[in-house]
């Protein structure tokens, strides 16, 4: 939408009524539908939140500690943890395009000498504050950069501990138990210890 009328900005140049008219229409879009989304993106922004903790959770809870299920429980998560945080990484584009909209008009309307509507219409533009707003917050693209950063730090957290689980299993088989009454050392060290036993 806003990329669209970039683009009728180059055509319109010198219609700045008509540019500045479909300006306050995608700012009543923008506002309308940020108001619409504001619970969707709550829910998409708390869902992964959910997921790793509840994946934390179970990992923690769980008696019979099997990490390869949890690992193939987690992989259709971060499947969809990777496309929650596509959505939320668009929505903060939009945002971005707003901020950034007034630096391409005052190159292209600017560009041969100074007019006066011109000056008037990127003004107006720039102190619009135009984007995507949740309960009145400002949502760019690096608040979502943020949020993704930490649901991946959370996500990497839990496939290291699930991996690590499978590591430490897998060596469980290798342990031996001496005639001392099972210290559970490794099969080198308990051939040693036995003969002190």
């Amino acid at each position: 939408m806003v990329d669209h009328f970039s683009a009728k900005a180059a055509d319109l140049s010198q219609e700045y009524d008509v540019l500045r008219h479909r300006w306050d229409q995608i700012q009543a879009i923008l506002r309308r539908s940020a108001q619409c989304l504001t619970p969707s993106l709550m829910i998409l922004t708390l869902s992964p939140v959910i997921i790793v903790v509840t994946s934390t959770i179970e990992l923690f809870v769980d008696s019979e500690y099997d990490a390869r299920r949890i690992l193939l429980e987690l992989f259709p998560k971060t499947f969809l943890l990777l496309g929650i945080i596509r959505v939320l990484s668009r929505i903060g584009e939009v945002t971005g395009n707003c901020d950034r909209l007034p630096v391409f008009l005052n190159s292209l309307l600017l560009g041969d000498g100074w007019v006066r509507e011109a000056s008037h219409l990127i003004h107006f533009i720039e102190r619009s504050k135009a984007g995507f707003y949740a309960f009145d917050a400002k949502v760019d693209y690096t608040v979502m950069s943020k949020v993704a950063y930490i649901f991946c730090g959370g996500l990497l957290a839990l496939f290291t501990k699930a991996w690590l689980g499978t590591n430490i299993d897998s060596n469980i088989d290798n342990k031996c138990f001496c005639s001392c009454g099972g210290c559970g050392w490794s099969l080198f060290h308990c051939q040693r210890m036995e003969k002190n036993c």
